[in-house]
């Protein structure tokens, strides 16, 4: 019973020792692997101060024995590829600045145009006392009628023709109640018409719109047309 114990404890130290050398296997490994990485690393910035040096060098003494080591896209540096590609670099900014100075003129331009330019508003007509309705028809205010006719009424809203007959064009629209001047009266295609004397002398509206006193003898007109 005894060396049985004594066999498991010798198993457990020697399975112990194995894995304390793993650990320090992989340790030492690490460490390998670092300090492998520093070398390169430490090798290859001395090639890179070695090549900035004899950069500087063979630039200080005019000779670019070797132009890759160089940057090459360094528009400042004659002979560089970017040079090489653009045989003349100082037009590219010469055209930068000829065409943003174009754009701030044409600018100014337009701004000054814009600043000066008037708007003519469409003439109006002369007659302040006709107005438009909704239907862009001249419409007359009521006025007191004149002398020179027998004064009548607007039995509704009414067209003013500049003729005797619905086919001459709408004058104004007179409202209902408006006091008129009828001057005389004509028959057109059978219809008659009556011509006011106010508020618009020479115009033609039917005889059915309008209501005039009793006795109230409307002479013929000298000419119809």
């Amino acid at each position: 019973m005894q060396q049985s114990h004594q066999y498991q404890g010798e198993r457990r130290r020697r399975s112990q020792r194995r894995q304390l050398e793993e650990v320090q296997r992989r340790q030492k490994k690490q460490v390998r692997r670092s300090q492998q990485w520093f070398q390169n690393f430490n090798r290859e910035q001395t090639a890179r101060r070695t090549r900035r040096s004899a950069r500087l060098q063979q630039s200080s003494m005019g000779q670019l024995a070797q132009p890759w080591l160089v940057n090459d896209y360094d528009p400042w540096r004659v002979g560089s590829t970017w040079h090489s590609r653009n045989k003349y670099p100082w037009r590219t900014f010469v055209v930068a600045i000829l065409s943003v100075t174009f754009l701030l003129g044409l600018t100014i331009l337009i701004g000054n145009s814009l600043k000066t330019s008037t708007f003519t508003p469409i003439a109006t007509r002369s007659d302040a006392s006709r107005t438009l309705t909704p239907d862009a028809v001249p419409t007359a205010p009521a006025k007191d009628p004149n002398s020179d006719g027998t004064t009548g009424s607007i039995n509704t809203d009414s067209n003013v023709r500049g003729g005797p007959g619905t086919s001459y064009r709408v004058i104004a629209v007179l409202a209902a109640n408006s006091q008129v001047a009828v001057r005389c009266r004509v028959e057109k295609d059978g219809d008659p018409w009556y011509e006011l004397a106010s508020p618009y002398p020479g115009d033609f509206v039917a005889v059915n719109l309008i209501t005039l006193p009793a006795p109230a003898p409307i002479p013929p007109c000298a000419t119809s047309g």
